[in-house]
């Protein structure tokens, strides 16, 4: 029997594909929210660069998702889990090295890995693969 795990994120153990009111469509690759009256989507497809996650965790903080307690939280949890965009996204600032980018590709491959169950640590690291 699973563990049941509370962080401020609200990640339970028996949804790998929750984080705090957002969720994973495996099918269309987007993180969804909904509430009462709205369904919001963020396509992942479309996450490649560090600029384009974080235009969309601003997004989150100032619109009206805001108001959906964890939301903003959780989309940053969500892209850490599934981009892992320090390692994937990000520059090295000790160094200078410019941040990458993933392709639609890579980032279907990475969500395509987890769903199936595999371990985060088990994806291909981006800079040494044809993936990118």
């Amino acid at each position: 029997m699973p563990t049941e795990i509370f962080t401020p994120f609200m990640f339970i153990a028996d949804d790998a594909r929750r984080w705090g009111p957002w969720r994973l469509d495996p099918s269309s690759y987007e993180l969804v929210l909904r509430t009462r009256d709205e369904r919001y989507a963020v396509p992942l497809l479309g996450c490649t660069s560090s600029s384009a996650v974080l235009d969309w965790l601003m997004h989150c903080v100032s619109s009206g998702w805001g108001d959906v307690p964890h939301a903003a939280s959780g989309l940053l949890v969500a892209f850490d889990d599934l981009l892992a965009p320090q390692q994937t996204l990000c520059n090295d600032a000790r160094t200078g090295e410019a941040g990458t980018t993933l392709t639609d590709r890579a980032v279907a491959a990475r969500i395509d890995l987890l769903v199936a169950g595999l371990d985060r640590s088990k994806l291909i690291d981006p800079r040494a693969s044809r993936l990118t």
